[in-house]
């Protein structure tokens, strides 16, 4: 089971002794982590400087979170401390920003806003907890279902066609720009808890109603409490366990609470200037930079491009040839008695028990007897009829989008493989190596036909180890752009006749066929998670001309 608690104690531990050597480790856990790394001044127009301070333990906890993922993309230790030391200061400048808005009344909050707050800490409490329930049906052996996920309704995955975040406009200059794509939600007049302020009291009185007198949901907080007291080991709080719990709440409520604040201030930097924090420039920079990178690495190393695409589309940001073509499937499972049947038939035949004749009798008796599921539900139809059904729908029409439907509403509703749904790519198969199963990709390689293939065409069953596969042809892998001189490759060009084209394209290339998720949404996505880019793109730099911010290295230099 994977914890949701970021221990400090382990954190500093790892980050004293296995980032920084031999140091010793430091006992006075309070003191060391309430050293200041960073201050930023406010001037304010009375004459007094306001001083915001980011801590050490600040720096462990972003590090905790966001390290590894940094590092995984070429950060060295160092280097990942230095740039959350930069990613904090920059947050609290943003907070700070966007809470004198609020009080100014210029950011006005919602009680949808509030109701969010509320509701995003109670459903993360509830998770936090449900790890520590999953432990305990487990160390006891109990066969009962979980509490915290019995409210769940449908565990099915359905089909979500994408919904654009962002849209690529021309102003009457001729120059591009990105607006946001604003769903708005209907306002709800009514508070789901007592009163403004009173949020972290009503989420614990929540907690400890969905709890009750449950044994195990008791000692689910019995032992997230215990962790909550190693986590705060040496910090001189209250050792009292519902004062422990209420600030682990109130902790979780303020750090979704920032997270609202700062869309909402996304939100109203846009209402201000008319478009979208994330410019034009940033995309297409971040999509050549994307694009050169994969190109340079995959020009030393050619295993690693093989590597890459084999796993996913998604980590291969530049195709290098023509040998590889994307497929989807349906995937009809055998239940577990078949398998057992079949594994059976197969040591027989091994052992010289049956005849081969005797083997392909049996083993079509079970293949021809595996029935489909519906949204996981056992139905009467047969993987063969399945099939059937399938291709006669789709001799009914000529249209690629209709295809697109049927295709989307045979995968979502009978495919037991959860792998090939709402994903950004679909499955990525070469004409020489293949990382799926030999029957699978030996009939996708014939749908393929040596680049013959049309989109939509699919084969007869498939068995493999896993069940009944129906496999669908969708296209060739390919790029958008083609790099032919490393050196001068540059999406972001001065030429308006180029740019406008670049500009097309990656508004309507689409990362799969059975969406319509585009290159321009999947880069815009992208830089919106990354709150990095995202601060750079609401104009820090502006909002630090009268801040004096100071970094105190010596303070944290211990943790690289």
């Amino acid at each position: 089971m994977k914890k949701k608690i970021a221990f400090l104690l382990v954190c500093v531990f790892c980050l004293t002794f296995a980032l920084s050597g031999c140091d010793l480790f430091v006992l006075d856990y309070n003191k060391y982590l309430s050293q200041t790394i960073a201050t930023v001044n406010y001037p304010t127009q009375n004459g007094i400087t306001n001083t915001i301070v980011i801590t050490k333990e600040d720096l462990i906890q972003s590090y905790n979170k966001y390290g590894e993922n940094l590092t995984q993309n070429g950060y060295t230790t160092q280097t990942a401390v230095e740039y959350l030391v930069q990613y904090l200061i920059n947050q609290k400048i943003m907070l700070n920003e966007v809470e004198a808005l609020i009080e100014s009344d210029k950011i006005v909050l919602t009680n949808n806003d509030y109701n969010n707050m509320w509701t995003q800490t109670y459903e993360g409490m509830i998770s936090l907890l449900a790890d520590y329930e999953e432990e305990i049906i487990s160390d006891w052996k109990l066969t009962t279902p979980s509490v915290l996920t019995e409210d769940a309704e449908d565990t099915n995955t359905y089909f979500k066609p994408f919904e654009k975040q962002a849209e690529l406009v021309k102003d009457t200059d001729g120059n591009w720009h990105i607006k946001t794509i604003v769903n708005p939600e209907e306002e709800n007049e009514d508070l789901i808890y007592t009163a403004i302020g009173k949020e972290v009291e009503t989420i614990i009185t929540a907690l400890t109603q969905k709890i009750g007198d449950n044994a195990v949901l008791v000692e689910a907080k019995k032992r997230y409490i215990a962790d909550l007291k190693t986590y705060e080991k040496g910090k001189n709080l209250s050792t009292i366990n519902n004062e422990i719990f209420a600030r682990e709440v109130e902790r979780v409520y303020t750090n979704v609470k920032n997270n609202i604040y700062l869309s909402l201030y996304s939100e109203y930097f846009e209402n201000k200037t008319g478009y979208s924090p994330i410019s034009v420039e940033q995309v297409l920079n971040y999509l050549t930079a994307d694009m050169l990178a994969s190109y340079t690495e995959y020009k030393i190393t050619p295993d690693a491009y093989k590597t890459d695409i084999l796993s996913s589309r998604a980590d291969a940001k530049y195709v290098m040839d023509g040998n590889y073509f994307y497929v989807s499937h349906i995937l009809i499972k055998f239940t577990d008695e078949q398998t057992s049947k079949l594994e059976d038939l197969k040591t027989k035949l091994e052992q010289g028990a049956i005849s081969s004749s005797v083997y392909n009798t049996e083993r079509q008796k079970i293949v021809d007897s595996t029935l489909a599921k519906e949204y996981g539900e056992t139905t009467n139809i047969t993987a063969s009829t399945l099939l059937n059904n399938l291709k006669d729908e789709l001799l009914q029409t000529t249209s690629d989008a209709d295809k697109v439907d049927i295709f989307n509403e045979y995968i979502y509703k009978y495919n037991e493989d959860t792998g090939n749904k709402n994903q950004t790519y679909d499955y990525v198969i070469g004409t020489t190596d293949s990382k799926m199963v030999e029957s699978f990709t030996q009939s996708a390689r014939e749908l393929y036909n040596n680049g013959g293939g049309s989109f939509g065409d699919i084969s007869d069953l498939v068995e493999s180890e896993y069940g009944l596969h129906i496999v669908i042809y969708l296209n060739p892998v390919t790029n958008a752009f083609t790099i032919t001189n490393a050196s001068t490759f540059n999406l972001l060009t001065l030429n308006q006749d180029d740019l406008d084209e670049i500009i097309y394209t990656i508004n309507i290339t689409k990362l799969s066929l059975l969406n319509t998720k585009t290159i321009f949404d999947n880069v815009y996505e992208t830089l919106f998670k990354d709150n990095f880019s995202k601060f750079e793109a609401m104009h820090l730099n502006t909002l630090k001309e009268n801040l004096t911010i100071e970094l105190y290295s010596t303070n944290y230099s211990d943790l690289y």
